[in-house]
């Protein structure tokens, strides 16, 4: 679905990617794991059109993501630091965004349409949020936070979702109810982009891993097959070896 071809960022004198070259193949859970710093939330961004890449290329079912935001309708967003308007009601937010999305649908009607999410125009979400609705968003726990992020991430209907660390802050319960959300559409073929510092969680929900380390992709492929070639059962020790590896 998304190539990544020779991705290079930099922010001043931090080079936060060096020729990111990966694939995230569409229909399949990716777990995007690495060291803080490593650049996961640069990549994630580069693939959104939130950041442009210095050099290299994003490619979406092999045609270049450039500045159309055409393609972008299809991609649903939880970032890791929610930032809304705080003088809005969460009622509000969730109002306003689907308007944006609408408008933009009507001003491309050859946008694509996706299949198995419901109707695109009322889309389903994932956390019940009628108590919320009335409540400001400054005055909103990181938690609570947290659940308004996924459910304008699911609300989106996208095709593909980008979830930069998605169960920080929630409680065990939401956490759990949202990770299921992830088990049931990756058995209907939804693509999904995830990172998380829970590896037991991404070992959990995740069949392919892209693993980052100083702006670099150091592993793409199978989990299963990253397990196999350091020998461990656990994603967070195979990972912890890799590491181990590059440092020695």
């Amino acid at each position: 679905m998304i190539h990544l071809d020779n991705l290079g960022k930099r922010f001043g004198r931090v080079e936060a990617l060096k020729g990111v070259s990966a694939d995230i193949p569409e229909g399949r859970v990716t777990a995007l794991v690495g060291p803080n710093g490593s650049g996961k939330t640069t990549l994630m961004k580069c693939i959104l059109g939130l950041a442009r890449p210095d050099s290299g290329q994003v490619l979406l079912h092999g045609r270049p993501l450039g500045d159309d935001p055409l393609p972008r309708l299809g991609m649903g967003y939880m970032p890791q630091v929610p930032c809304y308007p705080e003088t809005l009601t969460v009622g509000e937010l969730l109002d306003l965004v689907a308007e944006v999305r609408g408008e933009a649908r009507r001003q491309w009607p050859d946008a694509p349409r996706w299949s198995g999410w419901g109707d695109p125009e009322t889309p389903d979400g994932i956390f019940p949020m009628g108590e919320l609705l009335p409540r400001r968003l400054r005055g909103l726990s990181g938690g609570t936070l947290q659940r308004v992020g996924a459910e304008l991430a699911w609300r989106s209907a996208a095709p593909l979702l980008v979830l930069d660390e998605p169960t920080a802050g929630l409680d065990p319960l939401a956490s759990a109810h949202l990770k299921d959300r992830l088990l049931a559409d990756r058995a209907r073929g939804r693509t999904v982009l995830i990172s998380s510092h829970v590896l037991a969680d991404l070992q959990e929900l995740a069949d392919h891993v892209v693993f980052l380390l100083d702006g670099r992709v150091r592993y793409n492929g199978e989990l299963g097959g990253l397990l196999e070639l350091t020998g461990e059962s656990k994603l967070e020790r195979a990972v912890a070896r890799l590491m181990l590896a590059e440092a020695a």
